[in-house]
């Protein structure tokens, strides 16, 4: 341990076999500039003692003090600050310091007369650091140097170039007579002192200072907190010595006292007469813990659970509606695949040799499949449908039928009709391998304007072409968008229960249909079409888009203004090309894009690597795209993506679960609100996809 008094510090250094390396710099933060910290410094096994002898107190300037610092294992950590009892001005207390076991020796440095000169013994006890002795001397200088031993203490004097010799025999206790003081059997040759009384535990037993009842040699109050035997009944005594003693009965053999087993619940006591059941030969059965009730979503299993009382042994039978069930005899029911068939109510007759009792019924039940909702304010859009997911906790998949696609009111003009996609509309036209059917994605959560994240979210999913189960009850109210979604088209979502799985077109679990109708190519803005049936869209839905481009205050939803292209990119704001868009539609040009393509896609997943989408539609056709996903690891997994800051996700904050790029956070926080972002990456090379963005499987 090396002193630094120049900076207020001290530094402690460990030899690691090799060489010393610095463990720990101590900077105590209570010092003022000029206190000398380090000035005098001492270690001992765990305890250190710094000297600070220039700290002013009370009574003036440069009185001193010692701080003592011990180790843990770890670290160094202040455990007391040492001051002499009488201190005066310029008396540097702290000017030399020594320490041995739990005894330390300051003495003062000054270098003339001072009111407190001497050296000051300190004993640790119980935790405290305490004055045992001061130890004067005539002689200028007296204190200046010092030193701890096993039975002395030696105070030099420099002035007068002596050293004087004081015994410890009265200040170091020897309880087992061996002419070695406690702290050194202690300190030195590792003799136990687990309750830190300054004492070694061997005397405390033999002294009657500690009781060690199960002579082990511990004190009990040791074995007690260091939990080396337990205390149930918080006595002091270990519990194994309250049942030897006879002062716990243990009537079940399992060396914890009766009390403890009813009081902790390993043991019930139904007639309150502090003998556990088990014990007691008069305790007829009786239900601790009743089976609950269960909704249940579909196919799963289900457990049913019952804990018993009484005089042992008990034995079980399950009923349902009130009906033995053959071979159900344990305390727990378990029910695999569960289906209608199981709904109703379940119980369980208890008994022992007493009688019989029979536990309170418990209800399995399935959970109603809720309906889709609408939209609080239904909005037509050109190429997003909104709604609510139903807040049934279970899993279940949604479905989007595709029932009318580009049928324009009033109709297009004669120069510019509508695309054909009749072969996608369920019904006898329907040519599409899937059946003109879709399935809702994964919904995620996206920013309104990709450089303003505090300008607002929304949830979005995209079409695929298989079933994805999950729970919606979390979820409410969001969009989907895809290929399929068209203007002046009319849809059907209805919500498919986990039962459905594999057999979803044939599946009766499906719940009510929402319709929901797109509006006209270009018409985003009041008055829209449908319902009204005017002449739309007009000047106003470019001005509308315009605001949204400039993202001004209140501008509508991306859900509302995107229009372009066949796949809407939710991480892309609208843009010129949006604008242009609309304004061809102000001038009734037809809608301009490819919309759906088959289910499943004819392109492989995974396969066709690609740098741009011109190399994909050389190999799969027109309109054929080169996309790139977030890579393995990113929160936002698979999704497609231009950017790292498409992959990343927010955690908390009012963007909870919005994309975000802590290495790129445009103009303020990534994640408004006191969330925080955690990062993904977009994947470095693109596959090729088909013109709807899908690949297959």
């Amino acid at each position: 341990m090396i002193g630094e008094p120049g900076n207020n510090a001290t530094h402690i250094y460990r030899d690691d076999g090799t060489d010393w390396q610095l463990e720990q710099s101590i900077f105590p933060d209570d010092l003022a500039n000029a206190s000398n910290f380090g000035i005098a410094v001492a270690i001992d096994g765990p305890t250190a003692v710094i000297g600070a002898s220039a700290r002013d107190c009370a009574a003036g300037t440069d009185c001193g003090v010692a701080y003592v610092y011990r180790f843990d294992g770890s670290l160094w950590n202040a455990e007391a600050t040492l001051v002499a009892p009488d201190a005066a001005p310029d008396d540097r207390f702290g000017g030399a310091v020594s320490v041995l076991g739990d005894l330390a020796l300051i003495g003062n440095s000054c270098q003339f007369s001072c009111g407190g000169s001497g050296a000051y013994l300190f004993r640790h006890d119980l935790g405290v650091w305490a004055v045992v002795e001061k130890v004067q001397a005539a002689s200028t200088g007296f204190g200046s140097s010092v030193a701890v031993r096993t039975d002395q203490l030696l105070v030099g004097a420099y002035a007068a170039g002596i050293v004087f010799v004081y015994s410890l025999a009265a200040t170091a206790p020897d309880c087992d007579c061996d002419s070695t003081s406690n702290a050194c059997e202690i300190v030195r040759e590792g003799a136990p002192d687990c309750n830190g009384n300054s004492v070694q535990d061997d005397c405390d037993v033999a002294d009657g200072t500690s009781p060690d009842c199960n002579a082990n040699g511990t004190p009990d109050e040791c074995d007690v907190a260091r939990e080396t035997s337990p205390d149930c009944n918080a006595n002091s005594t270990p519990d194994e010595c309250d049942v030897a003693e006879g002062s716990s009965p243990d009537c079940n053999a399992n060396s914890t006292p009766d009390e403890c087993d009813v009081a902790d619940g390993t043991s019930t006591d139904a007639n309150d007469n502090d003998v556990p059941d088990e014990c007691d030969t008069h305790t007829p059965p009786f239900v601790i813990e009743h089976p609950e009730d269960v909704t249940a979503c579909g196919p799963e299993t289900v457990v049913f659970k019952v804990k018993g009382g009484g005089m042992q042994p008990l034995s079980y039978q399950w009923r349902k509606d009130t009906v033995d069930l053959a071979g159900e005899e344990a305390d727990t029911l378990a029910l695999s695949g569960v289906s209608q068939a199981d709904a109703g109510d379940y119980d369980v007759v208890v008994t022992n040799d007493l009688g019989s009792t029979i536990s309170d019924p418990a209800t399995l039940s399935f959970a109603v499949l809720g309906d889709v909702a609408p939209e609080p304010t239904v909005v037509p859009k050109n190429r997003y449908l909104s709604f609510i997911a139903p807040p049934t906790p279970c899993r279940a998949a949604i479905r989007v039928r595709l029932l009318s696609l580009q049928h324009p009111n009033p109709p297009n003009v004669d120069c510019c009709p509508p695309p054909d996609f009749s072969g996608y509309e369920e019904g006898p036209t329907c040519t599409d391998p899937a059946g003109c059917v879709r399935w809702v994605g994964e919904p995620r959560r996206y920013l309104e304007v990709q450089e303003l994240p505090g300008y607002g979210t929304f949830q979005a999913a995209r079409l695929q072409c298989t079933p994805y189960y999950r729970d919606w009850s979390d979820v409410g109210y969001f969009s989907v968008t895809g290929a399929e979604i068209v203007p002046s088209s009319v849809y059907e979502v209805e919500m498919l229960a986990a039962s459905c799985q594999g057999i979803e077109e044939t599946c009766a679990e499906v719940s009510a249909p929402l319709e929901i109708a797109t509006a006209r190519w270009g018409d985003i803005a009041e008055r829209r079409n449908p319902p009204f049936t005017g002449s739309q869209p007009d000047a106003i839905d470019i001005v509308w888009l315009i605001n949204k481009f400039k993202a001004a205050p209140g501008a509508l939803s991306n859900t509302v203004v995107q229009l372009r292209p066949n796949v809407p990119d939710i991480n892309s704001d609208p843009n010129a090309l949006d604008v242009a868009s609309c304004v061809d539609a102000f001038k009734s040009r037809a809608y301009p894009f490819s919309g759906p393509c088959p289910c499943p896609s004819d392109v492989p997943c995974e396969t066709t690597a690609c740098a741009t989408s011109a190399s994909c539609i050389g190999a799969y056709g027109a309109g054929a795209l080169c996309v790139r996903t977030c890579a393995p690891g990113s929160p936002r997994e698979g999704e497609i993506c231009t950017q790292n800051k498409h992959c990343g996700a927010c955690l908390g904050g009012t963007n909870a679960g919005a994309t975000c790029n802590p290495n790129s956070c445009w103009q303020g926080n990534c994640c408004p609100g006191g969330g925080t972002c955690a990062p993904g990456t977009c994947g470095a090379q693109g596959y090729c996809r088909d013109r709807c963005g899908r690949c297959a499987p």
